[in-house]
């Protein structure tokens, strides 16, 4: 008992005497690995050495082996515990793979060692060649052709233009099709070709090379062309999204479009005899000036006469369908309102706003004008008044042919020691066909007694026209 005491002292005293910061080391295992070596076989050899087994046992040791391809694989392999010195031979068919990787490890029941990793590089034949490709500059809808070899031993193979993944439309051994369809990102592209091999994802190779987007253009000319004419505008690499046409700096409808060619019809948006043909296509705009919109051409028309209201006919050719773009202009004064407006025959109505006898008459159609001639305009006509003769001072009613016809109703004036301007209600009433006034309430008759008889005059006044008419009165 005292011995057991004096035991316990002894590892008291000890612990007291040690530095706080003295820690006791594990003897840990430690191993290196050794860079991959190819046999003569072709194989690899994997070897490591192991630098201090330490003082735990040894539950287990290899490699772990991995491989870098389209996808990284990792495998692990054991071999017999103890050895200071091992290795592991592994056939690997190398054109599969970019690189491998190999660790030797060592561990115990609460350790793990690795030694640094061992990388071997490897370089596979490509599973394909390119020689060329023509055409070189291609537009929207173009075959263009692959040339090299191999290809129909790829699982897979895809081309991209730019940054647009194509379809291969026929392949043989030897060569590649795919149709170009429109890239976005400027006139030159890059042509891209990839291909993987059959056994693996690894064997690839891929191919670049610039390629040249052909522009839309306008290659052949638009001549002469007149309103509603249907046209067919020559061009090249043209496709149908996003694809706008212009005449004139106006949107223009296209009927129809190929590749080759586009149909419109010159509309009456076009303000300008001569005109320019925009073609837009895949953000590219090319532009043809030479386009002449001909005069439209008078054959014949009415006769510039008559009185507001009245129609007027002119027929021809080219001229716009389009109530709002072909007008008849009776200058100074107010347009005609069209009636209708076809491609050979124009009707519109004489304005009620003629103040003159005589006004020119143009018609105009967009950039278009030409003068007709001059319009005359018909006098108002007294048709009638009646009573025919005044017996009493009452009121007398006159009537005149077309009367509402001018914007500006005949004036009227009655004689009585100068022209009085008869304008109050009081004097005058107007009607459709003429006027009812009231000569009661009128100075005209002042002075005249039972049994006088004799005339007044009564003046009619338009811009242009004046009549004086002499109605008889007798009172008895």
């Amino acid at each position: 008992m005292n011995k057991f005491l004096l035991f316990l002292l002894a590892i008291l005293a000890f612990g007291w005497g040690c530095d706080k910061d003295e820690v006791l080391e594990k003897d840990y295992p430690r191993i290196l690995t050794n860079p991959i070596t190819i046999t003569q076989d072709g194989n690899l050899n994997l070897s490591a050495e192991v630098i201090n087994f330490g003082s735990e046992p040894i539950v287990d040791m290899g490699f772990v082996f991995i491989t870098h391809g389209d996808e990284t694989e990792q495998t692990k392999y054991s071999v017999e515990k103890g050895s200071k010195e091992f290795h592991k031979v592994i056939e690997l068919d190398q054109s599969l793979y970019y690189y491998v990787e190999a660790h030797a490890f060592i561990e115990t029941a609460d350790f793990h060692s690795e030694g640094k990793a061992s990388i071997l590089m490897f370089k596979p034949e490509p599973p394909f060649k390119i020689f060329d490709f023509n055409p070189k500059t291609a537009g929207y809808g173009d075959t263009i052709t692959i040339y090299g070899k191999d290809f129909e031993n790829l699982k897979q193979v895809s081309v991209k233009l730019g940054s647009i993944n194509k379809e291969i439309i026929e392949l043989t051994d030897t060569t590649l099709n795919f149709v170009v369809k429109p890239i976005f990102n400027g006139s030159e592209a890059k042509l891209q070709v990839i291909g993987k091999a059959p056994n693996s994802g690894l064997r690839r190779k891929q191919f670049k090379s610039e390629f040249i987007y052909a522009k839309p253009m306008i290659f052949e000319e638009v001549q002469n062309v007149k309103f509603h004419d249907t046209i067919d505008i020559s061009v090249e690499n043209v496709y149908g999204d996003g694809l706008e046409l212009q005449i004139a700096n106006k949107p223009s409808e296209i009927i129809s479009f190929t590749k080759n060619s586009i149909r419109t019809t010159i509309g009456s948006i076009v303000d300008r005899q001569r005109a320019n043909i925009k073609v837009k296509s895949n953000g590219y705009v090319d532009t043809y000036n030479g386009l002449f919109i001909e005069d439209p051409i008078v054959s014949e028309f009415t006769v510039l006469a008559g009185k507001p209201g009245d129609t007027i006919t002119i027929k021809g050719n080219g001229f716009i369908a389009d109530k709002n773009k072909a007008i008849l202009s009776f200058v100074d004064e107010s347009d005609a309102s069209t009636i209708t407006a076809e491609r050979e025959e124009f009707v519109a109505i004489v304005p009620r706003g003629i103040m003159k006898k005589e006004t020119p008459v143009r018609l105009v159609m967009n950039f278009f004008k030409e003068e007709l001639g001059i319009f005359i305009a018909e006098d108002p006509k007294l048709i009638s008044f009646t009573p025919a003769v005044i017996e009493n001072k009452s009121s007398i009613r006159i009537y005149v042919d077309h009367f509402e016809s001018y914007s500006a109703r005949p004036k009227f004036q009655i004689w009585n020691s100068g022209w009085a301007t008869l304008w109050k209600d009081d004097f005058i009433e107007y009607h459709s066909d003429g006027v009812t006034i009231f000569l009661e309430n009128t100075s005209v008759f002042n002075g005249i007694e039972t049994g006088d008889e004799g005339i007044i005059e009564i003046r009619m006044t338009n811009a242009w026209y004046e009549e004086i008419i002499a109605i008889p009165y007798k009172f008895e």
